[in-house]
């Protein structure tokens, strides 16, 4: 059986302290977050993963380089594929 991961990449407010640096915050930790856990799939055969591009969504998919993430993950050119 072949297992994938989707993700958005949510930043969800409420974002503590001040704006912006409390948004850029949360956004550095998310993606922090979502490289940890497919570097983890890669390790454990997940398949592929797929990342949602969009822009401008406050709170909601706040991934809008998805190449750029792609390209950037610790599990690129191994096993698992990133879409």
């Amino acid at each position: 059986m072949k297992l994938d991961l989707f993700y958005e990449i949510d930043v969800p407010r409420p974002w503590p302290g001040e704006f912006p640096e409390n948004q850029r915050r949360e956004e550095q930790r998310s993606y922090k977050e979502a490289l940890e856990q497919i570097q983890l799939a890669d390790k454990l055969g997940f398949n592929t993963v797929w990342l949602v591009e969009h822009h401008f969504r406050e709170g909601r998919s706040h991934c809008s380089a998805r190449r750029w993430f792609c390209g950037n993950s610790p599990s690129h050119g191994r096993g698992t594929s990133i879409s």
